[in-house]
Protein backbone atom coordinates (compact mmCIF):
# COMPACT_ATOMS: atom_id res chain seq x y z
CA UNK A 1 0.00 0.00 0.00
CA UNK A 2 1.17 3.81 -0.88
CA UNK A 3 0.03 6.60 0.36
CA UNK A 4 -0.12 9.98 -2.05
CA UNK A 5 -1.30 13.05 -0.05
CA UNK A 6 -2.56 11.53 2.62
CA UNK A 7 -4.80 8.85 0.35
CA UNK A 8 -4.07 4.79 0.55
CA UNK A 9 -3.03 4.09 -2.87
CA UNK A 10 -3.71 -0.52 -3.49
CA UNK A 11 -1.99 -2.65 -6.06
CA UNK A 12 -2.93 -6.00 -6.83
CA UNK A 13 -1.47 -8.38 -9.11
CA UNK A 14 -3.49 -11.80 -9.73
CA UNK A 15 -3.94 -14.84 -12.00
CA UNK A 16 -7.03 -16.74 -12.60
CA UNK A 17 -7.91 -19.89 -13.95
CA UNK A 18 -11.15 -21.37 -15.33
CA UNK A 19 -12.27 -24.63 -16.46
CA UNK A 20 -15.46 -25.40 -17.78
CA UNK A 21 -17.37 -28.77 -19.30
CA UNK A 22 -20.64 -28.32 -21.44
CA UNK A 23 -22.22 -31.41 -22.46
CA UNK A 24 -25.25 -31.76 -24.83
CA UNK A 25 -27.48 -34.67 -25.31
CA UNK A 26 -30.33 -34.49 -27.97
CA UNK A 27 -32.35 -37.21 -29.84
CA UNK A 28 -35.81 -36.28 -31.74
CA UNK A 29 -38.71 -37.97 -31.71
CA UNK A 30 -41.25 -38.21 -35.03
CA UNK A 31 -44.06 -36.43 -34.89
CA UNK A 32 -47.23 -34.87 -37.00
CA UNK A 33 -48.43 -31.20 -36.38
CA UNK A 34 -52.57 -31.23 -36.05
CA UNK A 35 -54.46 -28.48 -37.01
CA UNK A 36 -54.44 -26.43 -33.79
CA UNK A 37 -50.35 -26.71 -33.95
CA UNK A 38 -50.29 -29.26 -31.06
CA UNK A 39 -47.71 -31.97 -32.26
CA UNK A 40 -48.37 -35.64 -31.55
CA UNK A 41 -45.84 -37.63 -31.10
CA UNK A 42 -45.75 -40.86 -33.61
CA UNK A 43 -43.28 -43.08 -31.06
CA UNK A 44 -40.61 -43.35 -33.42
CA UNK A 45 -37.21 -42.08 -32.85
CA UNK A 46 -34.50 -41.05 -35.27
CA UNK A 47 -32.17 -44.04 -34.74
CA UNK A 48 -28.43 -44.22 -35.20
CA UNK A 49 -27.69 -43.06 -38.92
CA UNK A 50 -29.53 -44.82 -41.52
CA UNK A 51 -31.82 -46.29 -39.27
CA UNK A 52 -34.83 -45.26 -40.54
CA UNK A 53 -32.84 -41.96 -42.03
CA UNK A 54 -29.88 -40.75 -41.69
CA UNK A 55 -29.96 -38.19 -39.06
CA UNK A 56 -29.89 -39.37 -35.62
CA UNK A 57 -29.49 -38.65 -31.59
CA UNK A 58 -27.00 -36.05 -31.18
CA UNK A 59 -23.94 -35.88 -28.21
CA UNK A 60 -21.09 -33.64 -27.83
CA UNK A 61 -18.92 -32.30 -24.86
CA UNK A 62 -16.89 -28.81 -25.13
CA UNK A 63 -14.09 -28.05 -23.15
CA UNK A 64 -12.60 -24.69 -22.09
CA UNK A 65 -9.61 -23.82 -20.35
CA UNK A 66 -8.79 -19.76 -19.56
CA UNK A 67 -6.08 -18.21 -18.19
CA UNK A 68 -6.65 -14.87 -17.44
CA UNK A 69 -3.62 -12.19 -15.81
CA UNK A 70 -5.09 -9.15 -14.00
CA UNK A 71 -3.72 -6.03 -12.29
CA UNK A 72 -5.88 -3.35 -10.66
CA UNK A 73 -5.54 -0.12 -8.97
CA UNK A 74 -7.87 1.59 -5.84
CA UNK A 75 -7.50 5.01 -4.90
CA UNK A 76 -9.09 6.05 -1.41
CA UNK A 77 -10.33 9.44 -2.07
CA UNK A 78 -11.99 9.60 1.50
CA UNK A 79 -12.57 6.86 4.04
CA UNK A 80 -15.92 5.96 2.87
CA UNK A 81 -15.51 6.44 -0.98
CA UNK A 82 -12.62 4.46 -2.88
CA UNK A 83 -12.21 5.11 -7.21
CA UNK A 84 -10.94 1.25 -8.67
CA UNK A 85 -9.34 0.82 -12.32
CA UNK A 86 -8.06 -2.58 -13.40
CA UNK A 87 -7.55 -4.47 -16.48
CA UNK A 88 -7.94 -8.42 -17.18
CA UNK A 89 -6.12 -9.80 -19.62
CA UNK A 90 -6.99 -13.67 -21.21
CA UNK A 91 -4.01 -15.69 -21.90
CA UNK A 92 -4.95 -18.69 -23.63
CA UNK A 93 -8.54 -20.26 -24.49
CA UNK A 94 -9.12 -23.70 -26.49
Amino acid sequence: MISYSGHNNHFVIGTSFDYSVTRLRARAPLGTPARNYVVSGSGIFLGQSGDPVSIGPVATAHHQPVQRALCARTFDVTNAFSLTGGRAVQLRAD
